[in-house]
């Protein structure tokens, strides 16, 4: 059994920095939390052998590594050559990308086979899906508590305190398993926006020349309707877009930043933007619960913070299945109930008919807690039937289900998705993300409607509300068994 892991972490450190870190691994035992003891076996012109002694899911456990360190372009390959339990051959890439300025990205990447036989090798773990479960936990958790030492280490100044108008910054960066010649397109041609991100009410194309792009942008701003103009210029050689907000957002002085893909190799990317603001000073009067220059930072920041998360994310989606479909949908409901508890219940499909309306029928014929097979007849909103077979992978400890129709629906070509649960103040946000390939004649002939974008609007209606009856069906669920009345 095969796994491929990646990590990363944005830091606010020079390359070199990290670097210094990752090829010294004598110094890990002081630096990283779940290293015990480090043994340098042998050293010699970027080459070097390491015994690692580390806490692995609580347990102390040993193996050895051969590391090719590259100096000169900072990265770090290693292979295991006495593996710990559970685990036939590891691969490991370190690798560090320069992302603005005094900001790096550091990815951590495994790539791991599993033994066989796994049965007697760990306690508690007797079958190849518990042996699967028992690494990516084991992956997961270390480095991630890995990369954060790092991160702490490696920014050796601390960033300083802002007081009053600025400057602010902001980077957010990902990795699109897509080549950069995919990805840039969704940065560099605003037309996109409106239909991939939910913020982006419209956009406007205003008269430009050929060095600089002039858009007028209408997005959702906390429930209100906010307007800006930006002036772009675009770099197809560099894959770069640079702006400034010609006319700044609200509560803003001055916005400016920049857009950027860095190729990994043929197929992958690093996404990347930088942004810079000032806070206007004194504080227009557009709100009335904020009333000085404080509150108004707080709140860009967030907003800010907010959009690029969900950019990153839908575009990254999107990037990733540049090979599938043509439309693209996606849900989220925020839930008064705990993550765990939804995923669990959308996870348990076979209890679907107990208690979601618009779920007529089901049938699990494979379930094993990771791999899901179904087939299940709906109900829609119009009173029509549709039966379809699915299969899907549960993943518990990221609380992730995948799926893909393998016999859709009659208006539908193909149709897969994800969905994600995660942890919020409040409870829980659902996610569910679809990519879907209509059949066009059939679609015209269900929904009576036959320009593309009204069939499209169409199907992406159809999507959400199924997404949000399933969702809320769970949420009721949860809460009629926890004895609380539903909202």
């Amino acid at each position: 059994m095969t796994l491929v892991l990646s990590h990363s972490i944005l830091c606010r450190a020079e390359p070199w920095q990290i670097f210094s870190i990752i090829a010294r691994p004598e110094e890990w035992p002081a630096l990283f939390e779940p290293c015990l003891a480090v043994d340098v076996l042998q050293r010699a012109e970027g080459v070097e052998r390491i015994a690692v002694t580390a806490s692995v899911n609580g347990q102390p456990h040993t193996w050895q590594s051969r590391r090719l360190v590259d100096h000169a372009a900072l990265r770090i390959d290693a292979e295991m050559t006495a593996p710990f339990a559970l685990v036939a051959e590891m691969h490991t890439k370190w690798r560090i990308y320069g992302v603005g300025k005094r900001t790096s990205l550091l990815v951590l990447e495994h790539d791991c086979e599993l033994v066989p036989s796994v049965k007697g090798l760990v306690t508690g773990v007797e079958t190849p899906a518990e042996a699967h479960i028992w690494v990516k936990t084991a992956i997961d958790t270390n480095s991630t508590i890995e990369l954060e030492n790092i991160r702490h280490h490696a920014e050796r100044l601390s960033v300083p305190k802002r007081d009053g108008s600025g400057p602010y910054g902001s980077t957010h960066t990902a990795i699109c398993e897509a080549p950069a010649h995919l990805v840039f397109p969704f940065i560099s041609q605003p037309s996109h926006w409106p239909r991939i991100f939910k913020a982006c009410l419209a956009v406007e194309t205003l008269p430009s020349n050929d060095e600089w792009q002039l858009v007028r942008v209408h997005a959702d701003q906390d429930g209100g309707i906010a307007s800006w103009t930006t002036r772009r210029k675009v770099d197809a050689d560099a894959l770069i877009v640079d702006y400034q907000l010609v006319e700044p957002m609200p509560f803003t002085a001055a916005m400016s930043g920049r857009w950027r893909i860095v190729p990994i190799d043929q197929n992958r990317c690093l996404l990347a933007v930088d942004r810079s603001w000032s806070v206007a000073d004194p504080v227009a009067p557009l709100r009335e619960d904020i009333t000085n220059v404080e509150e108004a930072a707080a709140f860009v920041a967030r907003f800010v913070g907010t959009n690029a998360r969900h950019e990153m994310e839908v575009i990254t989606a999107i990037a990733n299945d540049h090979a599938a479909a043509p439309l693209f949908v996606e849900t989220s409901i925020d839930l008064p109930v705990s993550a765990d508890e939804i995923y669990l219940a959308l996870a348990n499909a076979a209890a679907w008919p107990d208690f979601a309306p618009h779920c007529r029928s089901l049938k699990v014929s494979f379930d094993d807690g990771v791999y899901q097979e179904m087939r299940f007849e709906i109900e829609t909103p119009s009173g029509a039937r549709e039966t379809f077979r699915s299969f899907r992978v549960c993943d518990r400890i990221n609380r992730r289900i995948s799926f893909v129709q393998i016999e859709p629906p009659q208006t539908l070509e193909h149709h897969h998705g994800l969905w994600s649960v995660e942890t919020t103040p409040t409870g829980s946000r659902v996610t569910c993300r679809h990519f879907v390939t209509p059949k066009r004649a059939a679609l015209a002939e269900y929904t009576g409607r036959f320009t593309q974008s009204e069939q499209d609007e169409a199907l992406r209606q159809m999507i959400e509300t199924n997404g949000r009856v399933i969702i809320d069906a769970c949420a009721a669920h949860i809460r009629a068994s926890l004895k609380e009345p539903a909202a």
